[in-house]
């Protein structure tokens, strides 16, 4: 492997969540995993399916319909384009810092019987 950077994009659309958009090919959806050497996922984000009918058809697929109602009311007249996207900073501060394991990283650290119920 050449030790560099990349991104992964356009998943399956089984294995991503209902809510990802659907790309045209109706088969991936728009999304993205950025991976870092030597750290891993470094970060991941997608677009959102805002498309009330395209909504409506996953989770009538998954027959979650009824349980999901009230996320499908939120799109019933029409919804924005949006997107989110997350970054892991504990593996970010492992990227620029060269620390090899993330337990090292951790703003927080936790260990056993630290904490009494």
């Amino acid at each position: 492997m050449n030790n560099q950077a990349f991104f992964i994009i356009n998943y399956p659309k089984q294995l991503k969540p209902f809510y990802m958009f659907i790309n045209d090919d109706e088969a991936t959806v728009a999304n993205f995993d950025f991976i870092y050497p030597s750290v891993g996922e470094l970060s991941g984000g997608s677009l959102r399916e805002y498309r009330y009918d395209q909504l409506k058809l996953c989770l009538d697929q998954l027959d979650i319909t009824h349980d999901l109602q009230w996320y499908l009311d939120l799109r019933r007249f029409g919804g924005l384009p949006t997107g989110g996207f997350g970054l892991g900073i504990e593996r970010f501060l492992m990227a620029i810092t060269g620390i090899d394991n993330v337990r090292d990283v951790i703003l927080f650290p936790r260990f056993y019987q630290h904490c009494d119920g």
